[in-house]
């Protein structure tokens, strides 16, 4: 709720929040309600992580949804999987966080971050960037993803005319917008989280912001809060990636509903999916220990009849019949190491004024290296 990832809480907050009232209203898990210990990540500045996780961990949980950036999970997973509690991201995608680190108890409901460079670079690709400036902050995600751009850009023909790595907490980006500036760029990549206002802004000072230069952004700095920073109009036309299906108009209602006034829906669908995962994986376990829903969890999105619904999926459960799980955002398939075996990503485009609908222009399927899992 604090740091540079702030402006994506208030989404996951809601989705969780809309997640536990279905749950409970449907009887719960084994009967018993749902409780929720909320705790703020902030970002990978501040040890706010590390300090909510102790608090967690103290009262008992099964499972930890959380965090959203690879960044902030580096600093707490050997902490939850050491205490053996499930640990389930709505948004984590750098490799380096799967399979080993994670003791069977790490799980991400996003295709790992080469998935989503791969379909960035065909997006670049297809609508005729040759010349590509990528900036990208200096922190695990940025780099890893930035890496991965980068390889795929230039398999695809294209080439990476700069490639600026910068610091998060910088108070100005004059200079890294002069770096930009200077390669002549035909394309911005910014790979960020909540600077990427003030990035945008030094762009525009230096003549290649959006207004100029075709801007395309990442997952986690595709953000309708942050936007609502710049003049009107400035972001118009600029396009965006995240991982997840065409959302189910239900579940937007839904989340409209509990949450009034909602900016910015990115990452509900897949923290609401998180607790319905966990919930579900208890179910079928018949327990709300760590290590078994964490058997159960990569079951549950992948048994022989799909239901969308806690209700439907624990009246299966129920009747010992094994369950696929296709969340808000999209079929769950886990592999044993915790990562998607397949998914999507939407491709979102700002308006005119400075904001993305809740549904994609378009939505391709992800290619997801077995090496992810």
């Amino acid at each position: 709720m604090t740091g540079a990832l702030r402006h994506l809480g208030p989404a996951e907050a809601a989705g969780i929040a809309l997640a536990v009232e279905q749950i409970n209203a449907a009887g719960g898990v084994l009967g018993q309600p749902v409780a929720t210990v909320n705790g703020d990540s902030g970002d990978e500045y501040t040890s706010i992580a590390s300090q909510t996780v102790d608090r967690q961990l103290a009262q008992n949980v099964s499972a930890i949804v959380g965090a959203t950036g690879s960044s902030v999970t580096a600093q707490v997973i050997d902490k939850i999987v050491g205490a053996g509690v499930v640990l389930v991201s709505p948004g984590d995608g750098t490799d380096k966080l799967a399979a080993d680190s994670g003791l069977g108890l790490y799980f991400r409901l996003v295709p790992p971050d080469a998935a989503q460079a791969t379909v960035l670079a065909h997006l670049l690709k297809q609508q005729g960037r040759h010349r590509i400036a990528v900036l990208h902050v200096r922190d695990l995600y940025g780099a890893a993803l930035a890496s991965e751009l980068g390889r795929d850009l230039v398999s695809a023909g294209a080439q990476v005319v700069a490639s600026v790595e910068y610091d998060g907490q910088a108070g100005t980006y004059s200079a890294e917008a002069s770096q930009v500036s200077a390669a002549l760029p035909d394309a911005v990549v910014l790979v960020g989280a909540g600077e990427t206002t003030s990035m945008i802004t030094a762009l525009s000072a230096a003549r290649v912001g959006p207004a100029q230069v075709p801007l395309y952004l990442s997952d986690l700095d595709l953000s309708n809060v942050l936007a609502q920073g710049l003049p009107n109009g400035v972001m118009a036309g600029t396009q965006g990636v995240r991982a997840g299906a065409v959302p189910d108009p239900g579940f937007l209602t839904a989340l409209a509903a509990a949450t009034p006034g909602l900016v910015d829906v990115g990452y509900a669908a897949q923290a609401y999916d998180a607790v319905m995962m966990i919930a579900l994986a208890a179910d079928a376990a018949h327990s709300t220990s760590a290590r078994a829903i964490a058997a159960q969890l990569t079951q549950v999105g992948t048994g022989l009849t799909v239901c969308a619904s806690y209700r439907s999926c624990l009246a299966l459960l129920t009747s010992d019949r094994t369950i696929a799980y296709h969340g808000a955002s999209g079929p769950l398939p886990l592999a044993a190491g915790g990562s998607l075996m397949s998914g999507t990503f939407g491709i979102y485009r700002f308006g005119t004024n400075n904001t993305y609908p809740p549904a994609g222009d378009t939505y391709v399927a992800a290619a997801v290296p077995v090496t992810a899992q």
